[in-house]
This record gives structure tokens, sequence and C-alpha cells, in this order.
């Protein structure tokens, strides 16, 4: 009786095993945008024949990665890899961005080598570990425009899944682990990829160059000679821009000189233009959360050899 007894406590225990194994660990975000991108998410999946990921339940050797890339007005693309029963499948499908997915495109990926070498070249590249977007330290800077990037992953009985906007535009090292993730997927899946931005930032010392050339120019000057007087390649440094335009066609450009996540705030060379490429003034400003406007280095106190910038932050 007592092994009878042992006997249906053990099939008892492992009943429990086995039904926990069933049970999906979901991490999903709480910030909004779950539910907004998933609105376009979800009818392009459902073109290309997928079952919403987040839902579902897999065995323990079962994997999938879902990327998708835009949710702007240039339409929406994914791309899923998925290993059930031991075999596994690979497809790019994308759609016009409606919810609809009206126009519709798919195809079938092959990786260069074998997926589990892929599978584990993205696990190295922080696929099962990027953290969401959302729940980074705020940055001083925010694009207005641009593509997102959703993950979400699938392995074992853990979901994942995590979005950034505008990795490019960002210049926290999250951002950049993202951009080498994305690029390594559509270099081994043989999809076209870009070059990783290797930004290199200006030190104190080279904003006050920046901030003397710009005091001995004369204005207005061409865009063209302008940067010629400048004494870096901003485009070599690899630096980015942002500007607006005003309905009456007047417009400001901002390079960022430091580190746009930086908490301390960063530093930027804004020009402002009117049309055909005519700079009618310059500015070294100063931009920070805390503040409704960027501060302005006024040419009076521009920093000469007596004078100190004040502190750029890391």
């Amino acid at each position: 009786m007592l092994r009878f007894l042992q006997a249906i406590t053990w099939s008892l225990f492992l009943g429990q095993a086995v039904a926990a194994t069933d049970t999906v660990v979901r991490e999903i975000p709480t910030d909004p945008w779950v539910k907004s991108f998933f609105e376009a998410i979800d009818p392009l999946a459902d073109k290309a024949g997928l079952e919403p990921l987040r839902a579902g339940k897999a065995p323990e050797d079962d994997k999938a990665v879902r990327m998708y890339i835009g949710f702007g007005l240039g339409g929406l693309q994914g791309y899923a890899i998925a290993r059930r029963n031991g075999v596994w499948t690979g497809s790019k499908f994308q759609s016009d961005g409606s919810k609809q997915a009206s126009r519709f495109e798919k195809s079938e990926l092959k990786p260069k080598t074998t997926w589990d070498d892929l599978w584990a070249t993205l696990c190295d590249r922080g696929l099962l570990t990027l953290a969401d977007f959302s729940t980074l330290p705020p940055s001083n800077y925010w694009p207005t425009d641009g593509v997102g990037v959703v993950v979400e992953v699938f392995e074992g009985n853990k979901y994942r899944t995590y979005m950034y906007p505008n990795p490019s535009q960002f210049d926290n090292e999250e951002c950049r682990q993202l951009e080498r993730l994305w690029m390594t997927f559509l270099d081994q899946v043989g999809q076209k990829s870009y070059p990783l931005r290797e930004r290199k930032f200006l030190s104190k010392w080279e904003i006050r160059q920046v901030a003397w050339a710009i005091r001995k120019l004369k204005y207005p000057i061409s865009a063209a000679d302008f940067f010629k007087a400048m004494p870096f390649d901003f485009r070599a440094r690899d630096l980015v821009s942002n500007g607006s335009t005003s309905g009456s066609g007047f417009s400001w450009s901002e390079i960022h000189l430091t580190n746009r996540s930086d908490r301390a705030g960063h530093w930027a060379l804004r020009t402002y233009d009117v049309s055909n490429f005519v700079v009618r003034h310059a500015e070294i400003v100063f931009h920070d959360r805390e503040l409704e406007s960027p501060l302005v280095l006024q040419p009076e106190s521009y920093p000469s050899d007596q004078t100190r910038l004040p502190e750029i932050g890391k």
C-alpha cells in the first residue's frame, strides 16, 4: 500500500512538473507602444499564416524570433524564424503598413550557415536579454520621425518582446546593441544590411574650436563654405543631425556634438537657413530635459584661452 501511495504521489509530482513546463512566462512591457504597434503587427502576422507568438505555448526545445521594422508611412516588414519539433523555418513578409495589410508579399529565408548557428549568434548579440527602450534612462533627445523595431522572442517557455524607436538616432549602448543584432540577422539571412554607426563625439576642447570657427565667419554664407570652415568633418565622425522647418520656410538644423543619451545634457551645433543652402546664423546650444528650450552659448561668451565651457557631462 505504501509503495502504491508513493507511486501515485510521484505520478502527481511528475504531472505537476509537466504542467509547469506548459506555462508560458510572458515578459511584455506596460508601455503604450505595445497596444499601438501590435495593432499593425497582428494583421501582418495573420496574413503570413503565423499565430500570435505572445499567446502560444511550446515544447521546451522550440524557439522562435520575429522582428518587425517600420510602423511609419513606408509600410511594415516582418522576419520570422522558428524551430518546431526540431525543424527550422524562416520567412520574410511585408505589407503597405495598413491595419488590414492590404498589399502583402512573403518569401522564404535561408541562413548563410545553419539556423542553429544563427540562433547562437543572435543570442550572443543580446536577443534574449535586451531591455525594452521604455525602461532605459531618459534621453535628452527624442526624434519625431523614422522607424521602429519590434522584437518578439520565444525560447522554451518564456516569451519576451521589446521595441526601439529610431535606434540609429540615439546614442546609448542598448541602441547600438539592437543595431548589431538587427544587422547581424539581416546579413546572415542574405538581406541588405547597413554599416553600423561609429560616432566620435567632440571633446570640450573640440567644441571650443567649433565655437571659434563660428565666431570668425561672416553671414550669410553658403552651407558648403560653412562646413568647409569647420575644424571637423561631421559626417566622417558619423554625427547625426535633426531639424525643423516653419510654414514660412525658415528652418534650423542641429548636429549633435555630444552623447544625446547623457542625462547631464548634450551639446549641439545649430544652424539657421532660409533656402538655397544658405546659413544665416549659427550657434552652440545646450539641451537638457529639464529645460523648456535649449541654452544658447552667446557669441560674447564664446570660450577663449581664458574661458571655459560649462560642464558637458560624461
